[in-house]
């Protein structure tokens, strides 16, 4: 799978459950999922990991939330545990656990 494919499940499962995300929480979120993609990941100079290729697909809408409703097919239960894990934790603590990773 590459970073773009898991990215749109990510976005359509968030939105199935009421819990629509931003760039820079997707690009959280793909942090716990990046042994399933193949994609070249970078960190910032403040150790904020991102994805080139989904950032800059999504950057537009920086700051807004993504919707994505047009997933047909079953949505890996993988990427549901994740979502489900941090869907209550702010943005902000999660990026904090990752820089501190």
């Amino acid at each position: 799978m590459n970073a773009l494919e898991i990215a749109k499940y990510i976005i359509a499962y968030s939105e199935q459950i009421g819990k629509p995300v931003n760039n820079i929480r997707l690009q959280a979120l793909l942090y716990y999922l990046q042994h399933l993609f193949y994609n070249d990941v970078k960190y910032t100079k403040d150790g904020i990991f991102y994805v080139p290729e989904v950032y800059y697909e999504y950057c537009y809408q920086i700051g807004y939330l993504l919707i994505n409703k047009q997933i047909e097919e079953k949505i890996p239960t993988e990427i549901k545990e994740v979502v489900n894990k941090y869907k209550n934790i702010p943005t902000w603590k999660i990026i904090e656990r990752i820089v501190n990773d």
